[in-house]
């Protein structure tokens, strides 16, 4: 049994910080962290690594869920993530301890892969014995093939692994080998380079020099029809190749899913036989993360760079394959010869011999595969439905209708909920012209990020108090939604004005008082109606109004209810009111703590969905982050989450900024955080003046929960008042 124990660093912050969440065993830990500068000794940089990533909270964590893993036999992956700008960094050198170093990498109770957001493994593939590996060697890479190839004798003598080697590779020939045997395991040796800065941004990816550069995706279109390949090792010419290499395993995983293996920095030797041991372990039916863990452990003892090998894996995608079981008999096709001539597209033959089997230990292997597609097998006779299937698919055809039956689906002529507005906008970054809006309730426009449930009666019955200050549910939909900072003598109408808005609107989406002035800097989201002047954005927001004794509270809700619930009873208690970032996963998880939020006059602002690193969804994955937690926080509490936002781990980029923008969001960072506010505080009490206007941001710790009274008390010992967010920036 394995527990996962996923450490997620996220982007540097305004001061450099990064935050940090370790999460294990249904517990979780965070910290803000500093990034220690790079040093050449990859063992002291280790160190330094390790004391910054697994500092005391994550430790402690770690040692529980260690405990916890020895009581019920199971082992511990640590599986960590970290954004573009830091998956550089070499994690796998980590180390803690002064005097007995502790290595997670090489310890097979605590192995350690390196894991991406949103990526799904492969099953694992039922296969007798023996895999199959293809060797791929780019132009001049010969030598180190014939040194794996001579590494690996012993498991191809055993039966446990065919191996052939292609020559010469380049990306027809490689498409044409897989073609020719489908692999299990595929090792690719070639130099790989940076890509190159200016032009298109596909130019600035890495690539693999096979024949001819390719970049990952490339690669990743001639593996996509290989149904048995679990596993792609990168392996290079030297330390230039190392990086990119990384950077190139990295997009090869995310793009096909597979288990890729960047191996960088070691001599031809060490290469050989780390790649070898990991082989001969996987081929013995042994989970792939046991197998590199086992390799790095060899590299130790003979004083190799045992950090250099980067394994990436899916969550849950450790074992590729198990061996020995029956497999399902494929369709014959002719023999196998040792050497190979596969036809080219052009109809060209290529010489002879460039695929070869493993020095010829095996005689010619009969291998049945299916029929591939324009080639000159016969092709085999359809397939008949067996009668087991027939009554598989009649039962699910009367389930789905009686499923269809019972479902209320809302009439589109009696809205359930009033207040919801109709229309979801696509988001427009800055410069492209503005996206209609997309129907969500009936009408020809396609629909976009549409959540169907029903009202809570809860939420209709008890609509949020606005006070004095506008909803957003009451303005109408807009084509598109810009941001801005406010510049002396703006006021709603020239805003309306300039920007083909509505001051109302604006006031509405902005939570402003209809008499209130404008204050300069104040950051809004302008909701856009017709053509109008194109306004300057805002950028990501860290501070609000620095002319009053105040500092906002803001907290990240995605965890727990009980702790929400302390943090709302402290506030109570002393009449305050803060914003409340929630994730949509919480909210439907928690609904009846979500609507407290709203009951007890807090605001409730938009943490995203699923809690991912913005920076590596894609501009597709930033709208449905956002639509579906804004329309699960409007039916479950009637309320609005615009216009807050908050990046997850604080990780943002400038095209996530601008389609968070013109989804009708500012998104707010912080001054400090609650590992920092002891820091923050000895400032405050030097100089109060100098936090005016800070924004605090607190997690669900009970470690928060403890502090926060005496972090009250002392902001009122120091004449500052804690606010909102809203009351802040105003």
């Amino acid at each position: 049994m394995i527990i996962p124990f996923q450490i997620v660093i996220g982007g540097r912050g305004p001061g450099g910080a990064c935050g940090l969440r370790a999460t294990a065993a249904g517990r979780s830990a965070e910290a803000s962290i500093e990034i220690p500068a790079p040093a050449d000794d990859p063992a002291a940089y280790g160190v330094a690594l390790g004391q910054a990533v697994f500092g005391p909270a994550v430790r402690q964590l770690l040692l529980d869920v260690a405990r916890g893993a020895d009581e019920a036999g199971a082992r511990i992956q640590i599986q960590l993530r970290a954004t573009p700008d830091l998956v550089g960094l070499p994690w796998e050198w980590m180390c803690l301890g002064s005097q007995t170093l502790w290595q997670p990498a090489i310890r097979d109770d605590y192995t350690l892969v390196r894991v991406a957001q949103g990526v799904r493994p492969p099953p694992a593939l039922v296969v007798a014995s023996p895999l199959r590996l293809l060797i791929a060697a780019a132009p001049g890479c010969g030598p180190a093939a014939d040194a794996l190839g001579a590494a690996l004798a012993g498991e191809v003598r055993a039966r446990r692994l065919i191996v052939d080697r292609l020559r010469d590779a380049d990306p027809a020939g490689l498409a044409e080998a897989l073609a020719e045997e489908p692999c299990h395991l595929l090792h690719l040796i070639a130099p790989a380079t940076p890509g190159m800065s200016g032009g298109p941004a596909r130019a600035a990816l890495p690539r693999l020099r096979l024949g001819r550069s390719l970049d990952a995706q490339a690669l990743a279109g001639i593996l996509e029809d290989q149904p048995d390949l679990r596993m792609v090792t990168l392996c290079g010419d030297g330390p230039d190749s190392a990086e990119p290499l990384a950077a190139l395993a990295a997009a090869l995983h995310t793009a096909c899913g597979l288990a890729t293996l960047a191996v960088g920095l070691l001599d031809g030797t060490h290469e050989a036989d780390f790649c070898a041991a990991c082989y001969a372990m996987v081929a013995a039916g042994e989970p792939v993360d046991l197998a590199v863990t086992a390799g790095r452990a060899g590299l130790a003892e003979f004083g190799g760079l045992w950090g250099a090998p980067q394994l990436m894996i899916a969550a849950g995608g450790e074992t590729l394959f198990r061996i020995g079981a029956a497999v399902t008999a494929r369709v014959a096709r002719p023999e196998r010869r040792a050497q190979v001539a596969v036809r080219r597209p052009t109809g060209q033959r290529r010489e002879p011999g460039r695929l070869d089997g493993a020095m010829q230990i095996f005689e010619p292997i009969t291998r049945p595969r299916p029929a591939l597609r324009g080639r000159d097998e016969a092709e085999s006779p359809p397939r008949r439905l067996r009668p087991r299937v027939i009554v598989l698919i009649v039962a699910s055809l009367i389930l789905i209708l009686m499923v269809g039956r019972s479902l209320r689906w809302p009439d589109p002529a009696t809205p359930t909920a009033p207040t919801t507005p109709t229309t979801l906008m696509m988001p427009t970054p800055k410069g492209a012209a503005p996206a209609g809006p997309l129907t969500t309730a009936g009408g020809d426009a396609e629909t976009h990020n549409v959540i169907l449930a029903e009202q809570t009666p809860a939420a209709v019955a008890n609509p949020p108090a606005t006070g004095p200050y506008g909803n957003p549910l009451d303005a109408t939909p807009p084509t598109v939604f810009e941001t801005y900072l406010t510049v002396e003598g703006d006021t709603p109408a020239t805003l309306a004005q300039r920007a083909g808005s509505d001051p109302q609107a604006i006031l509405a989406f902005n939570r402003l008082a209809a008499d209130a002035p404008l204050r300069a800097g104040h950051p809004l989201v302008v909701p856009v109606y017709t053509a109008g002047e194109a306004l300057p954005e805002a950028p990501v927001v860290t501070r609000g109004n620095s002319g009053r004794p105040e500092v906002a509270l803001t907290f990240d809700i995605e965890i727990d209810e009980q702790t929400l619930y302390s943090i709302l009873d402290i506030l109570e208690t002393r009449g305050l009111r803060g914003t409340f970032f929630v994730t949509g996963h919480w909210v439907t998880a928690y609904p009846d703590a979500a609507r407290r939020i709203v009951a007890d006059g807090h605001e409730i602002g938009n943490h995203s969905l699923t809690h991912p690193f913005f920076t590596q969804i894609g501009m597709d994955g930033v709208a449905p982050e956002l639509d579906r937690t804004e329309q699960l926080v409007r039916d479950t509490t009637g309320a609005s989450t615009r216009p807050y936002f908050r990046f997850p781990y604080g990780a943002s980029n400038q095209t996530a900024i601008d389609h968070v923008a013109a989804l009708g969001y500012v998104p707010y960072h912080w001054s400090a955080d609650d590992a920092a506010i002891v820091s923050w505080m000895s400032r405050a009490t030097a100089n109060p003046a100098q936090v005016y206007g800070d924004i605090l941001l607190m997690h669900q710790r009970q470690s928060t929960v403890d502090a926060l009274p005496g972090w009250l008390d002392q902001l009122a010992a120091l004449g500052l008042r804690p606010v909102a967010l809203g009351e802040i920036l105003r």
